[in-house]
């Protein structure tokens, strides 16, 4: 190398406090053919000159004028500009020297420095730093390189030691750890174990073989799975020794995944293939069969073996049925745009039979367009052609059914427009075809002061789901109204919601139900005349008694007639109760035993005066036969308390209670606060006639009969209202 080329001579900035030792280089160097771009004195100057003049060389003083001092000014150049330096100075102080060290110096010169020390130093110092400009551009093209590459590159030294690395930008996050947790450390310290084998066993053969070894490793780094592929090769130093190993490590991340998808959709594809119940079939160009799965062989009764060995896949199709699947499907469709579309024609089993089949086939292309395979979806239709049969069999089975039957019938919509309809329901509208009706609103035949409530039902039935004997009135084309009863349901199908509904006309029903509400009426005005009549029967009856009664000799003659009288008094109030009441077959209980209870006292003369009534009695419909069995009841016990109670205008009160204590049990209770029954008298044998009624009236009813005599007499009476 020479210190100049030639046309342009090196640069140099001379840098020297003393005055005089400046002018002497750069003499010197002036007649060695260099150029001098300046001579300064200070740092400032230095930094100042070299900005501008950009010189090739920097000769340094250690020690300048001012406070910048030489080593300084070198540093705050070379941060900006690559120019090499040499230092000449007369001190030769140890932390002097170790100051110029820092700053990268090419050289150092003792003062004063002669013309030839001058030159060798400018030579050496030019070349080093043009041979570090081409080992630094080399450095920088193969770290490009590197970076190109997207690798890992780690450099062991012979002990196992992390000495280098060089990682991609891109794959800074695919560090296991971070550099300072692996350079200067063993790789068994730093790896885990299962990485650690693998590597271990790779030095071991490259040391012994010299060969470059591969393995795939995986580690885990941030919680992500990572696939690496490695490659090591063996360092040697000048002399062939081993000095340790560069390992090139790949991410295969995305081909690992990239492998697992393509397995996982091959097992899919595979499972569909295998698992499907339609047959699945692959054909050559030239029509030979390549594969097929386990139901495209069970169709056709052959093996996979012994369909590969078939000429060609016209071997399984009936002669007619050839020219139309070559022309139209392999050469039109197939060959034409890659797609057969969904056709129909049928198939030769091995045992010779032939079935229907629907068949949809693909081509699959190369990059020039060639075919390649054909793919083949098969579907055995004939189970389906017997349920379509069974079907059409069924419509006109349901058709025949529709037809024959007296009632309507018909199908709408969620508008409530007609789909389908009988003859009977088209009769019913007044109109004598279907067509009159289909697509039509059922409003439109609705009478007028129905429609709302026909509209409301409808929406009823759609969200309830059905509706049950829905009566309204039709009207015909005439204008005439046709009472109809409707009851419909709703089905949820493929094509929508749909109310099914029956119709029937009920005119001859309604003139029916018409003549025998007259006849309803009739009856009921004679029964509350029957009933009218025997109260007044009664009536007379109880007056002849009171009559006869007035000629008793004795009061207790008289007193017997009383008691016959209110007997049949509670009789007759309760068919006057009853023909009086809107329902002929029930009396209300409280209204009855209330006028009955009040009666039997305003006739013994003691409302109002030493003896009171309490009723408590619960309102409950009763037949005649009750009604009547417990007014007797009452009747006995209100007589028997009003006559041996209260002797001698002793003061006190009857209560009659009438309740239900559980459904449809009901207790009866007629008590006072007199002096009570005798001992010696039992309700089972009393002895009189009064009790002896109580107690046969208490088995007519099936009931439970209770005498109870702290605080006067209480007889209760418990039955059911349903024995």
């Amino acid at each position: 190398m020479t210190h100049m080329s030639k046309t342009n001579p090196v640069r140099i900035l001379i840098c020297q406090d003393e005055g005089i030792i400046a002018e002497d280089i750069a003499v010197s160097l002036k007649s060695l053919g260099y150029e001098v771009v300046g001579l300064v004195s200070t740092g400032e100057e230095a930094i100042r000159i070299a900005e501008e003049a950009r010189p090739d060389l920097i000769l340094m003083d250690i020690k300048l004028q001012g406070e910048m001092q030489g080593v300084t000014a070198c540093q705050r150049i070379l941060s900006s500009q690559d120019v090499p330096v040499i230092y000449i100075s007369a001190h030769h102080e140890p932390d002097t020297v170790e100051r110029i060290k820092m700053s990268r110096p090419y050289g150092y010169l003792s003062s004063p420095v002669s013309a030839h020390e001058l030159k060798s130093n400018l030579e050496i110092a030019l070349y080093r730093h043009q041979a570090d400009k081409r080992v630094r551009e080399s450095e920088e093209r193969l770290r490009s390189t590197l970076d190109s590459l997207h690798d890992f590159v780690f450099v062991l030294d012979g002990n196992g030691d992390f000495t280098d690395f060089h990682c991609p930008p891109t794959l800074l996050s695919k560090l296991y750890v971070t550099p300072d947790r692996f350079i200067g450390r063993h790789f068994q310290d730093v790896l885990p174990h299962d990485v650690v084998r693998l590597l271990n066993e790779a030095i071991i053969l490259v040391e012994r073989h010299g060969l470059v070894e591969h393995f795939d490793y995986r580690m885990v780094i941030e919680g992500e799975e990572c696939f690496f592929s490695a490659k090591v090769s063996a360092r040697k130093t000048l002399s062939g020794n081993f000095d340790g190993v560069t390992i090139v490590s790949s991410d295969i991340t995305d081909r690992k995944r990239g492998e697992e998808a393509l397995r996982e959709s091959q097992e899919r594809y595979r499972t569909i293939f295998d698992g499907s119940r339609d047959g699945f079939v692959m054909v050559d160009i030239k029509g030979r069969i390549i594969d097929a799965n386990q139901s495209y062989c069970e169709m056709l009764g052959y093996s996979l073996n012994e369909l590969q060995e078939l000429a060609d896949f016209y071997s399984i199709t009936p002669a007619h049925w050839r020219q139309w699947e070559s022309e139209e499907i392999w050469q039109k469709r197939l060959l034409g745009n890659g797609y057969s579309g969904v056709y129909e024609m049928e198939y030769i089993r091995k045992d010779g039979s032939v079935f229907p089949v629907e068949l949809q086939s693909y081509a699959v292309f190369d990059e020039s367009r060639t075919p390649r395979y054909l793919w083949g979806v098969a579907r055995d239709m004939t189970e389906h052609r017997k349920a379509l049969k069974a079907l059409e069999e069924s419509e006109r089975l349901y058709r025949s059914l529709v037809e024959t039957t007296d009632t309507g019938f018909v199908v709408i919509d969620e508008q409530g427009r007609v789909l389908d309809a009988n003859s009977e329901y088209v009769r019913l509208t007044g109109r004598t075809s279907m067509d009159e009706i289909k697509g039509r609103l059922v409003l439109e035949w609705t009478a007028e002061h129905d429609k709302q409530r026909n509209a409301r039902e409808v929406s009823l039935c759609l969200s309830n789901g059905f509706v049950r004997n829905l009566e309204i009135d039709y009207v015909d084309t005439e204008g005439n109204l046709v009472p109809i009863e409707i009851n419909a349901t709703v089905v949820k199908g493929e094509l929508g919601i749909r109310i099914v509904t029956l119709c029937r006309g009920i005119i001859e029903r309604k003139k029916a139900e018409e003549q025998i509400r007259e006849s309803l009426k009739e009856k009921e005005v004679l029964l509350r005349e029957i009933h009218h009549r025997v109260k007044n029967n009664l009536a007379v009856v109880s007056s002849l008694l009171r009559f006869q009664g007035r000629h008793a000799k004795d009061e207790y003659h008289r007193r017997m007639f009383l008691e016959s009288q209110d007997r049949i008094r509670s009789m007759a109030l309760a068919h006057e109760k009853l023909y009086q009441s809107d329902n002929l077959s029930e009396i209300n209980s409280r209204n009855y035993l209330s006028s009955l209870a009040e009666h039997l006292m305003a006739g013994l003369g003691h409302v109002g005066s030493n003896v009171k009534l309490q009723l408590q009695i619960a309102e409950i419909d009763l037949d005649l036969e009750t009604c009547v069995t417990l007014g007797f009841i009452v009747t006995e016990m209100v007589n028997n308390s009003l006559k041996h109670g209260f002797p001698d205008g002793r003061t006190g009160k009857i209560s009659v209670i009438l309740r239900e204590i559980e459904e449809s049990i009901l207790e009866l209770s007629v008590a006072d606060d007199g002096v009570g029954l005798p001992e010696n008298i039992q309700i089972q044998n009393p002895g009189t006639l009064g009790l002896d009624l109580v107690r046969i009236f208490s088995r007519q009813l099936r009931g439970q009969l209770e005498v109870r005599r702290d605080r006067g007499t209480e007889v209760i009476l418990s039955f059911n209202l349903r024995s």
